[in-house]
């Protein structure tokens, strides 16, 4: 693990030293922008809201401008669609056909497409959170024609809450009741804290390659992964999964989150996935060229994602921008985020009290 930290701290050393960090080191009030690495929630038996009180807590200090979530935004659902032959899988998995039949129903019931969708919704929803019900309504539905699942789940969640005794029709209010029962992180950590600063909405960031780009990455890797007894090893003995295993078990037992999420938002964690997951593709016992396929796939997701962020702080200049994603994409955001030159990089723990830091913490 030494190893690992004295790697990135070169890696950064060295990024330090370019001519882009020049600028970087005279860049006035740049945006902060906090990677919350997190754990899938709504696969974890036993959570509740009340399970990430001391975690939103600590998140209301950083106190964002502007929440993303690890979900896709209407652009990429939109391009997948028309390239649909290469997405089967993602837009069955990661938008449903029960959003994609819901986008079109509610495009024929307000007679627009999704332009005219996206100019209604900057010009009644962008602002400021619905005042009426009939106001969030009517955002819900633009948001839903405009495909951006994201922002629809979001108001959904929101509608769910402030007026639940208003209820909306067919297969949009039944996407709405189950939102409001959600354990997701997108709710229990993105939307709530959303709410609280009254944004608007949430943003997507997420992305997934095409079949074209890692149908022949994975066809040439399946194969020998199965006989890399570095793998194997990784499944049965990594540190990074029995001590995620252990310490979210205890999160779950003590009804308190945050010592969960300071460890996944360490130093120490960012260290051990680098080491025992990613390094597997790098100098372990893969053969090279389907490891650096995959690590190459790796990064094309993960900096079309955090394009998608820079997005996003575009539209907020100085401001606080909330990442919540996956925690094995964190270390990659935080590197990518580091060498941007508006941007400054926030962590976890930061924000959250002198009692619950993890020791040791050395960011980036």
């Amino acid at each position: 693990m030494l190893a690992v930290l004295a790697l990135v701290t070169t890696f950064v050393a060295q990024s330090e030293e370019s001519p882009v960090q020049g600028l970087k080191q005279r860049m006035d009030a740049p945006a902060e922008v906090l990677v919350l690495a997190t754990s899938h929630l709504g696969s974890l038996e036993g959570m509740t809201p009340g399970h990430v009180e001391g975690l939103v807590g600590a998140l209301s200090r950083f106190a964002p401008a502007a929440v993303v979530v690890e979900a896709l935004p209407a652009h990429a659902i939109e391009a997948m669609q028309q390239q649909a032959d290469l997405h089967p899988e993602a837009l069955d998995s990661f938008v449903g056909k029960s959003f994609l039949a819901l986008a079109t129903e509610q495009q024929r019931a307000l007679g627009v497409d999704p332009a005219g969708a996206r100019k209604a919704l900057a010009a009644e929803c962008v602002t400021a959170l619905p005042a009426t019900p009939d106001a969030s309504q009517r955002c819900i539905r633009l948001a839903a024609a405009a495909w951006d699942k994201p922002w629809v789940d979001y108001l959904g969640w929101y509608h769910a809450r402030q007026w639940p005794a208003n209820k909306l029709d067919g297969a949009l209010g039944t996407r709405v009741a189950a939102l409001a029962r959600s354990t997701n992180e997108n709710e229990l950590i993105g939307a709530r804290l959303a709410s609280q600063f009254q944004l608007a909405r949430v943003h997507g960031m997420d992305d997934h390659p095409g079949i074209d780009l890692y149908g022949p990455v994975f066809d040439a890797l399946l194969p020998v992964v199965g006989q890399s007894k570095a793998y194997a090893a990784f499944q049965t003995d990594a540190r990074v999964v029995k001590e995620a295993g252990e310490r979210t078990r205890n999160a779950i037992g003590g009804n308190d989150l945050l010592p969960l999420y300071l460890w996944l938002n360490s130093a120490e964690y960012s260290a051990l996935t680098l080491d025992e997951e990613w390094r597997l593709f790098v100098d372990r016992d893969l053969p090279r060229k389907p490891g650096q396929a995959r690590i190459a796939l790796w990064d094309v997701r993960n900096l079309v994602m955090v394009s998608n962020i820079l997005r996003v702080v575009s539209q907020h200049p100085g401001g606080r921008v909330l990442v919540i994603v996956g925690a094995s994409h964190k270390p990659f955001f935080d590197d990518y985020l580091n060498r941007s030159i508006g941007v400054r990089v926030r962590q976890l723990d930061e924000f959250a009290s002198d009692g619950a830091r993890v020791p040791d913490r050395r960011g980036y």
